[in-house]
């Protein structure tokens, strides 16, 4: 979803700026990259806060993080330990 509309927003700007003859592959390079980063953003945000607000509270062996770069590495993790 957040994919979608991020893949919206790119086609519109580069049409309104004249770049609507570049080639679909970098549209979806330019597309995957702020989704990228636009992840990261709300993770760094809201994820420690979730996490240590919520979580710590409602599970009792989660031990609270210092910062949203531990929440990253857990979410790598994860990403790993359990691929689809």
């Amino acid at each position: 979803m957040l994919q979608n509309i991020v893949k919206l927003a790119v086609s519109n700007y580069k049409n309104q700026t004249g770049g609507a003859q570049h080639a679909s592959n970098e549209t979806d390079v330019m597309v995957v990259f702020i989704t990228l980063i636009l992840v990261i953003f709300l993770l760094a945000f809201f994820g420690k806060y979730l996490w240590n607000e919520i979580l710590v509270k409602a599970v009792s062996i989660c031990k609270p993080i210092n910062s949203w770069i531990d929440l990253l590495g857990l979410v790598i993790l994860f990403n790993i330990l359990f691929m689809r």
